[in-house]
């Protein structure tokens, strides 16, 4: 190949990146709002494309580089993360990790540490997170705190999933005490509360969490799952439920729990209208 095509193929396969980057922006915790549960599949569809075009031209003249390569199985790997296909995720998420450490490798590693957590590999999808956290410690006293909180709450998240709730909210603990005015992880924390059943707990964590920061969409949205919640075992908490639920769709209406808290709120509003329907 003469090095007027050589330089063609690369910018080619730079502008793929660039496009297979934009169209895949998918969060380590994959969690699909309205629209994008919509397009996901066209999107992966599109990823797989860009992808095979990529790795065939990496085998001809290796000029698509490592970090191109790694990316390639990284957005891969949060596709079939998306869509369930778990041992899939796993191998594309691996096949990232066997190229040269660098900043993605965080969010790799997370992938990988959820997928595996969906096939029963518990213990090593703890002892990834662990040995993550572990790794990063260092940015704690650095410019990467953000980084380093962003790595404690996923191995939260991570422990939250295996049902080691204790581990969890040590974590969160850990966080909320070095910055006890941030509501997303009082929000955080009220959410590991509430998958343990420990309402009043969560209740007093989401109410700080809006406290601190009455914008926050999510924070009435997981409120309003506390509600719903507390209204199975015959509590009547409909009409907290309903405000927050409508309260979370005025802030955030394409947000990524739309859909749901749509849901509820007509479920609730249709019980609401039987209740208050006269007796025949």
């Amino acid at each position: 190949m003469d090095k007027k095509t050589a330089v063609k193929n690369l910018r080619i396969a730079n502008v793929c990146i660039g496009v297979l980057l934009a169209l895949v922006a998918l969060a380590p915790a994959v969690t699909l709002g309205a629209q994008e549960s919509e397009t996901l599949p066209r999107k992966c569809d599109i990823v797989s494309r860009i992808s095979d075009n990529l790795e065939n031209s990496s085998s001809e003249n290796d000029l698509v580089g490592e970090d191109n390569l790694r990316n390639i199985y990284w957005m891969r790997g949060q596709c079939a993360l998306a869509v369930e296909d778990y041992q899939s995720a796993i191998a594309l998420y691996e096949k990232a990790l066997e190229y040269r450490d660098s900043e993605p490798q965080v969010g790799i590693t997370v992938g990988l540490a959820q997928a595996l957590i969906h096939t029963g590999k518990i213990e090593r999808a703890k002892a990834l997170m662990d040995a993550l956290q572990e790794r990063f410690s260092f940015l704690k006293e650095g410019g990467g705190l953000a980084t380093y909180q962003s790595i404690v709450v996923a191995r939260a998240e991570i422990y939250t999933l295996a049902n080691d709730f204790d581990t969890a909210i040590e974590a969160m603990d850990s966080l909320i005490a070095y910055r006890p005015d941030l509501a997303i992880f009082r929000s955080l924390r009220g959410q590991i509360y509430l998958a343990q059943y420990e309402w009043d707990k969560a209740l007093e964590d989401f109410n700080t969490a809006i406290e601190l920061a009455p914008d926050d969409a999510d924070a009435y949205y997981q409120r309003g799952l506390l509600y719903y919640s507390i209204l199975q075992t015959g509590v009547e908490t409909r009409d907290e439920a309903l405000a927050d639920f409508e309260h979370y769709l005025e802030l955030d209406p394409l947000g990524q729990h739309a859909q749901v808290a749509a849901r509820y709120a007509e479920s609730i509003r249709a019980e609401l209208e039987a209740l208050e329907a006269p007796a025949p």
